[in-house]
């Protein structure tokens, strides 16, 4: 059974129609996207009232007012009232803000009116004749305007509407999974998303779905794929500026036989397209020119941007209606005899990179916060597999440049790509670096754009280690041929190379052509070709994977190394959800105990436990100051870890515990009694209120029976790794055994007191009302200051992708702390 609906989401639909019922505008933000673009966009839009999850989220201006909302979308939480005489920022009758990017490098707020979002609702569900019997998968980010009509649309016309999970998006097989499980009939997304899907082998999901395809060219080649496996295939196009879709196209056999381009569509309804030559006039058929539209679905302009604003909202002079208004887009175009538009491309210089709508002035602005950078421009060359976003970089001391090594090159374009993930959406992080002496120049002094050099794919070079073995160089040879390019060596890091998600699915589906069986996950566990080389070489590697006591999640980085303490499962790949959001030089270690859980000389206590960890340990850093994260029983571990290390002088620079409780009654324990007597009875029901989780049905009633309810919960993280049936029921056996002697570990936990702080990050929804969640307990535990905050989520859902940023910018920040001015316990809310 699949679950795709998240808290989000369903939080999103509802404040959506409350804000209609209510008569104001929505804006929509990402809490994991960009904080700087956040704020920049809030500082724009002052929005009268925030709707969050039923937590106190960080970055918000002072005195703002916020309403939480309850997981069912009911109010829950008023943190603080809006203002009753606050001015209006919009006009009237607006159903929404959205905000594109910006040629000032400022991203700039598109205000919608509600008649433009009405005209579009209705001449789509006519366009589908949608009805209650359809059910449609949304997929899209609530920041990309077209999610406003997979959210809305079905809900117009009745019809069954599915939430997908940000990490299903980006799983070929579980997307396909729900696509067919749900009996999804239509789903729209860009090419991008549509090309990973049909390149993944899982088109066969669609022969029951209508795709809708938009936000950027459809290319002939995907569009006969997804002919030959959908029901149906819908080219769509449209700026922002007028409300999503401005042209609808019905896919046909006999588009593109030429060598054209897949037709954007006719015009929907009250829209009009012209195709105007450079003084603005009309140009006959057939002749290309810059697209304008106009009509019903025309926005009402910039927000709090007049200038921008007239320049390309233009009265409409081919229109009778009194005060008529045109958008142009910018684009090239040609319209055909039957008023048919086809999109050539740009008139300007604004990309469109994974359906994202960029101004390159904005990324360029990012780009000159970079530590040494003093010039920098992008250009995007488009590759077999799909556009590339290159960034060229004058650094200050060009001479100094010159001189680095490829290692310390590759290092610092890690760095520069981590910083841009806390700038740029994620589409507008260039893939490539290039550094130049200098940018190239017009005769007037401009920027020549044209004449930045294409990426060079150099071949293997001395500093480069190349590959060994038969293994090594078909992921060589498979890497280069996705990511185009071959100046690298088998400890190269492939998304430090340029590679992301989409890449991870590509080299996934080309192994599987080869004859391996290698799940995408593989890939983030093991991202150099050194390591993932062996998986090949002998399948049994990946479960061999587990049994490791640590795992380099991220070995490549000269930092200070980050250890991960797994949970009851004994297993820490889960913490490779961190590993994007952690600056790019750090390794990060996962320590492991299934390895260790067998024989006559396994651990009895967590003491032990920790006594083989640090051996492991100090092997890879001898000295401290030392970084700890833990998960459940791994924060336990790390905690005891952490006394041992403090206890010979050894400093600690962070003490991190994800949702941490004691089995034990905390009253019991500092009664001292007996722990060793508390039967299995008291274990389970302990153990089943600090993990959080809900057996409001089929309670379990053994200590065995719990551990197969908690490998029933947590093992899609192992299951990811295992696709051989033996193998997997192997491990499942083997974990089963490991959770049960964990819990017994836990039962006898004897703590000691810390010298150290504490970080301790609190799952909010703690499901049953047996469970504990005071983390005050650990207060007796250190010397030093607890520092609580509150992450809106199950325990085990600590590592989930939306709250992965949240808990490595808390880790960050509480490394960079001052500890001599800390005062009092400190609790903030996330």
């Amino acid at each position: 059974m699949y679950n795709p609906s998240v808290r989000f989401p369903r939080r999103q639909v509802i404040g959506m129609l409350a804000t209609m019922a209510a008569g104001a505008a929505w804006l929509s933000l990402d809490r994991c996207g960009p904080r700087e673009r956040n704020a920049a966009i809030i500082a724009n839009a002052r929005p009268a009232l925030f709707l969050t999850e039923d937590t106190l989220p960080t970055g918000l201006p002072d005195g703002s007012a916020v309403l939480g909302l309850a997981e069912d979308g009911a109010p829950a939480t008023v943190f603080s009232n809006p203002d009753a005489q606050r001015a209006p920022v919009v006009p009237q009758g607006t159903a929404y803000v959205i905000y594109t990017s910006g040629t000032t490098g400022t991203p700039k707020g598109v205000v919608v009116p509600w008649s433009a979002l009405t005209n579009l609702l209705c001449t789509m569900q006519d366009k589908l004749a949608l009805g209650a019997q359809e059910c449609w998968l949304s997929v899209t980010s609530v920041t990309f305007d077209i999610s406003i009509l997979e959210l809305l649309l079905p809900l117009q016309a009745g019809a069954h509407l599915v939430l997908a999970r940000r990490e299903t998006v980006t799983d070929p097989t579980l997307l396909s999974a729900i696509v067919q499980h749900y009996g999804v009939t239509l789903m729209q997304a860009t090419p991008t998303l549509w090309q990973m899907l049909v390149g993944a082998g899982q088109g066969r999901c669609l022969a029951q779905v209508r795709v809708l395809s938009g936000g950027e060219p459809l290319p002939v080649p995907l569009a006969r794929t997804l002919q030959k496996h959908a029901r149906a295939v819908y080219n769509v196009y449209g700026p922002t500026e007028t409300t999503i879709w401005s042209t609808f196209h019905a896919v046909t056999a006999e588009d593109g036989s030429r060598g054209q381009h897949i037709p954007a569509g006719r015009p929907l309804a009250n829209t009009q397209c012209y195709v105007l030559d450079p003084a603005g006039g009309l140009l006959p058929v057939g002749t290309p020119g810059q697209l304008a539209i106009a009509g019903a679905g025309v926005a009402t302009g910039y927000l709090d941007r007049p200038d921008l604003t007239q320049a390309v909202f233009r009265p409409d002079p081919f229109s009778k209606i009194p005060h008529a208004r045109l958008y142009l887009t910018g684009d090239r175009a040609v319209r055909q005899p039957d008023g048919t538009i086809t999109v050539l491309g740009r008139t300007d210089a604004q990309i469109k990179i994974k359906g994202v709508r960029a101004e390159p002035a904005e990324i360029e602005a990012a780009l000159l916060t970079l530590p040494g950078i003093v010039q920098a421009a992008v250009r995007v060359w488009p590759k077999a597999q799909g556009p590339v976003l290159v960034a060229y970089l004058v650094p200050a001391a060009t001479a100094q440049a010159e001189t680095i090594t490829p290692e310390e090159e590759a290092q610092n374009f890690a760095l520069f790509r981590t910083l841009l993930q806390g700038l740029l959406p994620a589409q507008m992080v260039p893939t490539r670096f290039v550094v130049l002496s200098a940018l190239p120049l017009t005769a007037s002094g401009k920027l020549n754009r044209k004449m930045l050099p294409e990426p060079e794919d150099a071949e293997h070079t001395p500093q480069h280690e190349s590959p060994q073995t038969a293994q090594e160089q078909l992921l060589f040879t498979l890497w280069s041929d996705i990511l185009e390019r071959k100046d690298f060596g088998i400890n190269e890091n492939f998304f430090d190379l340029g590679g992301d998600s989409l890449a991870a699915v590509q080299v996934a589906t080309a192994l599987t052509e080869q004859g391996y069986e290698l799940p995408v996950a593989s890939l983030f566990g093991a991202p150099t070709i050194a390591r993932l080389a062996p998986l090949l070489q002998h399948q049994h590697a990946v479960p061999d994977m587990f049994e490791e006591t640590v795992v380099p999640l991220r070995a490549e980085g000269t930092g200070q190394p980050i250890f991960c303490f797994p949970p009851i499962l004994g297993v820490s790949l889960g913490f490779t959800a961190l590993l994007p959001h952690l600056p790019a030089e750090r390794p990060v270690y996962g320590l492991q105990d299934m390895g260790l859980l067998h024989g006559p000389q396994r651990p009895q206590t967590i003491q032990q436990l920790a006594e083989l960890y640090l051996e492991q340990i100090r092997a890879l850093q001898p000295h401290g100051p030392y970084s700890f994260v833990g998960w459940s029983m791994g924060g336990l571990v790390a905690h005891a870890v952490a006394a041992r290390l403090m206890a010979e002088g050894e400093p600690l620079s962070a003490l991190v515990m994800l949702d941490t409780y004691p089995l034990h009654d905390p009253a019991a324990l500092e009664a001292g009694q007996d722990l060793a007597r508390m039967d299995d009875t008291w274990l389970v029901k302990n153990a089943i209120a600090m993990l959080g989780i809900d057996f409001s049905e089929n309670m379990p009633e053994t200590l065995d029976d719990l551990a197969d309810r908690i490998v029933e919960i947590m093992l899609p993280e192992a299951q990811a790794f295992v696709q051989d049936e033996a193998a997997f029921s192997t491990l499942l056996q083997t974990i089963r055994q490991g959770v049960s002697h964990n819990l017994e570990m836990m039962r006898n936990w004897q703590p000691q007191r810390v010298q150290a702080d504490l970080l301790f990050l609190r799952a909010t929804q703690r499901g049953t009302e047996d469970v504990g969640d005071n983390p005050a307990f650990w207060q007796n535990y250190i010397t030093g200051k607890l520092m609580v905050t509150d992450i809106n989520c199950t325990h085990m859902e600590m590592l989930d992708p939306e709250n992965a940023p949240v808990i490595a910018d808390q880790l960050m920040a509480f490394e960079r702390r001052k500890p001599d001015r800390l005062k009092g316990c400190l609790n903030s809310q996330q």
